[in-house]
């Protein structure tokens, strides 16, 4: 009964700072894990973070999709220019995705990461990559210009909080 008040409390004050502020961007390292935390206690799911981020990459800030509690987005930027997203969406209900891109400007790579079969897009024009997979019962999408190994490395990186 401890934890269920424990929650209860925890909700109360960090539920009302998600509501008003869906978007939350740090520039300071102190904020930006506030800025994580908060999210987690704003979804309904446990939000995994990369514990490897490519040179220069720092957090920048989790943006919370229309409120909803069954996906978030973490964004890390290189600078002013260069941006990596960390799409998490919550598969404990049933879901469908569809993902869908212009074949004659990708190219689709079948992998594994950490046992979990995965999809890695290679965009040619934009040289964004993006790696689909699903772990458990998060279906994650990176997206960013880094190489291959970089991108599965950010992957095979993710811990839950």
């Amino acid at each position: 009964m401890e934890n269920l008040d424990l929650f209860e409390s925890l909700y109360r004050r960090y539920f009302p700072k998600i509501y008003k502020a869906a978007y939350l961007v740090a520039q300071d390292e102190n904020i930006a894990q506030d800025s994580v935390q908060e999210a987690f206690w704003a979804v309904g799911f446990q939000i995994a973070v990369p514990e490897y981020l490519p040179k220069g990459y720092d957090f920048y800030g989790a943006k919370i999709p229309d409120g909803g509690k069954d996906s978030v987005i973490l964004i890390y930027k290189k600078g002013t220019e260069e941006e990596l997203r960390i799409e998490e969406f919550s598969t404990v209900r049933e879901s469908a995705f569809s993902h869908n891109f212009r074949i004659n400007d990708a190219e689709i790579k079948d992998l594994s990461i950490k046992g979990s079969e995965a999809t890695l897009i290679h965009f040619n024009k934009s040289g964004l990559r993006q790696l689909l997979y699903e772990k458990g019962s998060i279906y994650f999408i990176i997206t960013g210009r880094l190489s291959e190994e970089d991108i599965i490395r950010v992957a095979e990186s993710m811990k839950s909080l």
